[in-house]
């Protein structure tokens, strides 16, 4: 073990200059994969933080199914009940705040507690100050004090309705993109002063709150124009009963359509948007792994292939087999030992950075995952050892007598043949996968687990086969374009097909990540997107809309024509997108009037007529599906879809149409309107009024689509609209939605553009590995050519071509396993969602990727050729070691 231990120091510190490059590649994918885990980390305890907020100490929370209000005498028949502790409600409306010593204004929410009883139950952390203990007293939130400038002692303005920030989600505030609410409560109760007492230490966390201020129920009351309703009623339990036995046992005793929710109900939805986090955090992981593992193949097989003599030297002089294959074995595993050395701070700091940059909705503080961060470790040192083990064999297999004329010897053809073989039945396992009919749930394991690892490596082996065409096909075409003999190029090019198809290789994996991730992005956004009917405009009020203020919205002189509509979640039976626990297993029933929305919304139907569904809709019973459902499951026209209901029971429906998105999905999820603390739903069907009314009990109003006047413009229109019903409600347009989703996206892709780069400049460090090693090879012949009367430009032209044929490697593979991948998403999503799009391959950005890997190829080359045109030809044909 020593003297393997020996050899390995002695091979890599011998060659300082390739050795380092390669650590500098492995330490900035780890540093990647570090931060990644640093991050999923910050936001998992960022969740737990908001969960524990939401729940403070009571173990169940009442809430109303669809987002209404819950009457005063629900809570005391709940606090009758032997085994409530305690119990206490909450009033929310939304409150506009002014501090009366400056101009400062800030929208937020009122929360109107009982000052006695919710302190018991929901104790506020203070940053400074003590709770509010009188009517006239309040407690806000640090995002609150820093709007308005404020501190404890300080006199506030409050005044019934504003604006409030709202984020659909975590991701919309980690790409930086942001809304604002427009809310007012009916017969608003004027103007209240209050006095700070305390600043609560409660930072943003948007997915699951809103800036808020405490003040006292009553006064609550008062700003809004009700009483005796709350949002929220908290119950702490005794001893003697679990949550989820006292939620069996009581909960059909409470009035139709209030719920009990405990501590893990809520926690559901974060834990599956966490488990999706984990998912991706896997993949990151993988690439990283196989990216990290082909580095070191690369430059090890590089370096056993230059130390044929030497290995077979000390083969001679009694070096066992497995002394020389261990030394290979004990380089991969220094080399990422020494990469993970400065990737692990690295990471970290990137995370921090990270997590500094969105400390608002990241509250948690950060908090790395330590799971995370070592499996990311563990990771790249199983890459060091898989990628020395295929190095490590070829060294014990060095013949001493052949290795002394090793470079005599034309490149083995057997192994071209199996890498084009074995790559080829790799590549192509996960497309045959896909085809086959397997359970859903089988195809998404096999897809994260085997079939990302096997066409990375199918793609990988091409590389070989691929290089021995492209120096055939553009070898003169290369060399006629920088000026260089033909023959000359393919000789030096294609001596060694394996280490430069390798090499090729590793800068594929950033051009894959960039073209898959644009071509699913494009046809998102240019088919499903561009098809999607939107009406003219909206109305929405985060509140339950009453019937004052319909009546207002029906007077206004700016639309034509307007439709009511909800939206709720359901479960059917039997009918579930997705395939793993990662999906919400909810449904979202969406309701109109159906004669009014036909009128209004210009849909494309897959399968049925406008008038046969309208017919049936009006008769009851009936529903309208989205293709989805058709392409996933074969639901269709004469199909039935039971919806499960704790109240009514199982209610069967006709589906009478199938048609493309109508719009009113998008603006549901747009407005936020469905969620519920993180918990997400899938795919929707279309029913009427009547029906939620009848079979769910739900005639709340929240989303009112109109058609703006014909003779008005989109912005004429919106601006009398907003006159007309005040600040109480959110009035948007089409084009906004459209607007937002746009943005969405090119933030998304930005994003992973910026990833694919530093993918790219990882593997530009193996690249100049690879040309450094050229060149110590071929030291004597470059020496030789100068000699001769080469010119120096000759050289460097030569090795820039050499370079040129490389990249163009790397970015045919990239483009093809971007495209390959891209489809297989498409194919997953049409089994998993019946998401079904036309194939568009994005030119544009195939060129850019291929561009840039080129680009940064060359790059990586240069010093290397700096170097080679400024030494002696004495000092080239001098025998020596690379430094």
């Amino acid at each position: 073990m020593r003297a393997s231990w020996q050899l390995a120091i002695s091979n890599l510190s011998g060659r300082k200059g390739r050795s380092v490059l390669l650590v500098m590649a492995v330490a900035l994918a780890t540093a990647l994969s570090v931060a990644t885990a640093a991050v999923m980390g910050t936001i998992h305890g960022s969740l737990r933080r908001a969960v524990g907020q939401m729940t403070g100490h009571g173990d169940v929370i009442v809430r109303h199914r669809y987002g209404d209000r819950i009457p005063a005498a629900t809570l005391d028949m709940i606090e009758a009940w032997p085994q409530v502790q305690r119990i206490a409600g909450r009033f929310g409306t939304a409150i506009t705040l002014q501090n009366t010593s400056g101009k400062q204004r800030a929208h937020a929410v009122a929360i109107g507690v009982d000052l006695e009883r919710d302190a018991a139950l929901n104790p506020i952390a203070l940053a400074e100050g003590r709770p509010a203990r009188s009517d006239d007293e309040m407690v806000v939130d640090q995002f609150v004090a820093e709007k308005l400038e404020a501190k404890v002692g300080d006199m506030i303005e409050a005044e019934s309705g504003g604006g409030f920030d709202l984020l659909t989600g975590l991701a919309d505030q980690m790409l930086g993109y942001r809304r604002t609410i427009w809310s007012r409560d009916p017969g608003s109760g004027g103007r209240v002063l209050f006095r700070i007492v305390g600043i609560a230490d409660r930072p943003r966390l948007q997915i699951l709150q809103r800036p808020s201020a405490y003040i006292g129920i009553d006064r609550a009351y008062f700003l809004a124009g009700l009483v005796g309703l709350f949002d929220t009623i908290h119950v702490k339990l005794t001893d003697t009963i679990a949550a989820e036995a006292f939620r069996t046992r009581y909960e059909p005793q409470l009035p139709p359509d209030v719920r009990f929710q405990t501590a893990a109900g809520l926690s559901s939805g974060a834990n599956r948007a966490l488990r999706a986090m984990r998912l991706a955090e896997l993949v990151i992981n993988l690439i990283v792994l196989l990216s990290s593992a082909f580095l070191i193949l690369t430059g090890l097989s590089t370096a056993v292939d230059q130390r044929q003599r030497e290995l077979a030297l000390l083969r001679c002089i009694g070096a066992t087999r497995f002394q020389i294959g261990m030394a290979q074995l004990w380089c991969g595993l220094i080399l990422t030992v020494c990469a993970v050395i400065p990737a692990l701070p690295l990471g970290m700091f990137l995370g921090y950075l990270i997590t500094v940059e969105h400390a608002d909705a990241l509250t948690g503080g950060f908090a790395p995952d330590i799971r995370g961060v070592g499996t990311a470790v563990a990771a790249t040192l199983l890459a060091g050892l898989l990628g020395a083990v295929y190095p490590a064999m070829r060294a014990t297999r060095i013949s001493p007598l052949r290795a002394m004329s090793a470079r005599a010897v034309p490149t083995a053809s057997r192994g071209v043949a199996a890498c084009l073989a074995i790559g080829l039945v790799l590549a192509a396992a996960q497309p045959i996968v896909m085809g086959l009919r397997l359970p859903k749930s089988i195809v998404v394991w096999l897809y994260l687990n085997v079939g990302i690892a096997v066409t990375f490596i199918g793609y990988f082996l091409l590389s070989v086969p691929l290089t021995v065409v492209l120096v055939r096909a553009l070898g003169s075409i290369v060399a006629r374009v920088v000026c260089v003999p033909a023959q000359l190029l393919r000789q030096h090019a294609g001596a060694t097909p394996m280490r430069h198809g390798f090499t090729g290789a590793s800068l594929m994996v950033g051009v894959a990540m960039l073209v898959s991730t644009w071509m699913a992005g494009r046809t998102l956004l240019n088919d499903w997107l561009a098809n999607v009917k939107l009406p003219d405009g909206f109305v929405h009020s985060p509140f339950p809309m009453t019937d004052g203020q319909w009546q207002r919205l029906q007077a206004s002189e700016a639309i034509s024509s307007l439709c009511p509509t909800s939206a709720f979640r359901v479960e059917l039976q039997s009918v579930r997108f997705g395939a793993t626990d990662i999906i919400p297993p909810h449904t979202l029933f969406a309701c109109f009037d159906p004669r009014q929305f036909f009128l209004m919304t210009d849909m494309d139907w897959v399968q049925g007529d406008r008038d046969t569904a309208l017919r049936r809709l009006e008769a009851g019973r009936a529903v309208l599906v989205s293709r989805e459902y058709l392409v996933a499951h074969g639901i269709g026209v004469g199909s039935k879809l039971t919806v499960l209901d704790n109240v009514s029971g199982p209610v069967e429906f006709d589906v009478v149409g199938v048609v493309s998105s109508p719009g009113l999905d998008v603006a549901v999820s747009f407005f936020g309107i469905h969620r519920y603390y993180a918990d997400a739903s899938v795919s929707t069907i279309f029913g009427t009024r009547a029906d939620a009314a009848r079979y769910f009990h739900n005639k709340t109003i929240n989303l009112v689509l109109v058609r703006f006047r014909p003779d008005l413009t989109d912005a004429e229109a919106l601006a009398r609209l907003r006159a007309d019903v005040g600040d109480f409600m959110i009035v948007g347009s089409a084009r906004r939605i459209r607007r937002f989703v746009e943005s969405l996206y090119a933030g998304l892709l930005s994003t992973v553009t910026t990833v694919s780069i530093a993918m790219l400049l990882m593997a530009c460090f193996g690249l100049g590995n690879v040309i450094i090693a050229n060149l110590t090879a071929r030291r004597f012949e470059y020496g030789v050519l100068r000699a001769m009367g080469t010119p120096r430009s000759m050289l460097a032209r030569l090795i820039l071509a050499e370079t040129l044929l490389i990249a163009a490697v790397g970015a045919l593979l990239g483009s093809g396993l971007g495209v390959q991948f891209a489809l297989i998403d498409r194919a997953l999503m049409r089994r998993l969602y019946g998401w079904h799009a036309p194939l568009h391959i994005p030119w544009d950005v195939i060129a850019f990727g291929c561009g840039v890997a080129t680009l940064m190829a060359l790059l990586a080359t240069l010093p290397a050729v700096w170097h080679l045109i400024r030494v002696h030809p004495r000092t080239l044909l001098a025998v020596g070691r690379d430094g």
